[in-house]
């Protein structure tokens, strides 16, 4: 790496005049949004299509049934990265952290998320501390529509990880300690705190659910989360109390809509190896750009920056293996998105164009009712599903909403067992012209 980097600042005054003095690229407008609309109809209708499934995606985040509403307000955020070497703590940006203060709930759908740890107001970010981490503690109880008098309320702490064997597969559960019947091991558990005087903010959270209650073994007892703590949070929900005025609830922006994307192209036309899939773009850490920036055309995805220069960067493309991505899905026949997880790429497939990808879901997916071949479709792919695929949220550089393609998903999915998703990316050859790619927007700073 050193002496790479004294070979391009060697360079550097060839590699400026041979990127920088070309005049078309130099007029071109710093506007993403509207570059794509002009493009052609294809690409406009994929942004369009994006900006629909991502505003979507922000919609699952806000709590469904009506009690869960009541005396609340509900501020939008989007996971924008985890905290520096600790997974159970994530950066969440909204439009405005006013009126946000340290433990007041963050939840996603009916689902409890953790509390908030930190604002930054001058960024409009907050820090969350997330249910899974080692040293929370929240209050709960098996929520019995109608409980009886012998067997009565079962108040429990949860908080922490427990890794343990369910059927053939190692999974993680959420931690159960101190059960107040110990005998109770079944039943949905929702958050619900005892001691409310401690916690100005714990009524907020009251009945939001926290998952299945399980038992692991002699004496433990373990819940199945609702969410994917560990790929699957994209947006969520900050409560507030419903007095807090000053706090902005209204969505937010798409990211095509920011002033953060640099155009630039193509220098390479591959990389080196034979087997992996990458080329180099035009641009690096001296317009802003960082590891793992999304690199796209149009509104869909290219690959990510996994190696920056000076003033040019190395791209990893999507069919190059071990690409890493975080997931969601439009069913065909499914109005609703589906949050997916992490996929790594396995790279190209024999058919052109089409590339496999390892998802190792940690929750349980069912789609087989949606399972139904069109007329002359390959029988090879029964037990499959179509969906069309967007990044999700939450890795940094990487923006929520961004095409991946047409997909074959397998119709069902269970944790910890590894399934392949076949991805028609369009990665021919024109997919190398005309790109954008994202530059710091301020993440490291949240």
């Amino acid at each position: 790496p050193a002496a790479d980097r004294v070979a391009e600042l060697m360079l550097s005054p060839l590699l400026l005049l041979g990127v920088w003095c070309v005049p078309l690229l130099c007029l071109r407008a710093h506007d993403a949004r509207a570059a794509i609309e002009a493009h052609d109809r294809s690409t406009a209708d994929e942004l369009r299509f994006s900006e629909i499934l991502w505003s979507d995606l922000q919609s699952l985040a806000a709590p469904k049934q009506t009690q869960l509403q009541d005396d609340r307000r509900i501020v939008p955020g989007e996971v924008v990265g985890r905290g520096a070497g600790d997974r159970d703590r994530c950066i969440v940006r909204v439009r405005d952290a006013r009126g946000i203060e340290r433990g007041m709930p963050v939840v996603s759908g009916d689902s409890y998320v953790g509390r908030v740890s930190a604002v930054n107001a001058e960024a409009n970010s907050v820090e969350v501390t997330l249910v899974t981490a080692g040293d929370f503690f929240v209050g709960a109880r098996i929520d019995d529509a109608e409980p009886s008098a012998q067997r009565g309320v079962a108040w429990m702490t949860v908080g922490g990880l427990e890794l343990a064997r369910r059927g053939s597969n190692r999974e993680f559960f959420l931690a159960v300690h101190n059960p107040s019947k110990r005998e109770r091991d079944r039943g949905r558990v929702v958050a619900s705190e005892l001691l409310e005087d401690l916690d100005r903010f714990a009524v907020l959270a009251e009945g939001f659910e926290l998952g299945e209650l399980l038992r692991l073994g002699p004496g433990k007892l373990g819940l199945i989360p609702t969410l994917d703590f560990g790929a699957g949070l994209y947006h969520v929900a900050i409560l507030t109390p419903a007095q807090v005025r000053e706090v902005e609830t209204d969505e937010l922006e798409f990211a095509l809509v920011d002033p953060y994307w640099v155009p630039t192209r193509s220098l390479t036309p591959g990389h080196p190896s034979p087997w992996r899939s990458g080329l180099r773009i035009s641009t690096g850490e001296a317009r802003g750009v960082d590891q793992g920036a999304a690199v796209i055309r149009g509104a869909r995805l290219v690959g990510r920056v996994c190696e920056r220069g000076l003033w040019s960067s190395a791209v990893q493309l999507l069919d190059d293996p071990g690409l890493v991505v975080v997931v969601a899905a439009r069913l065909d026949g499914k109005p609703e998105p589906v949050v997916l997880g992490r996929m790594i790429s396995l790279g190209r497939t024999e058919r052109a164009g089409w590339i496999e990808l390892r998802w190792e879901s940690q929750l349980s997916f069912d789609f087989s009712a949606l399972d139904q071949l069109a007329p002359g479709e390959d029988k090879a792919w029964s037990g499959r599903v179509w969906a069309d695929l967007v990044t999700g949220s939450g890795e940094p550089g990487l923006p929520g909403g961004l095409v991946l393609g047409r997909a074959l998903l397998p119709a069902r999915a269970e944790p910890g067992s590894p399934q392949i998703v076949y991805l028609d990316a369009g990665l021919a050859g024109e997919a190398f012209s005309d790109l954008w790619v994202r530059a710091t927007d301020g993440e490291e700073q949240l």
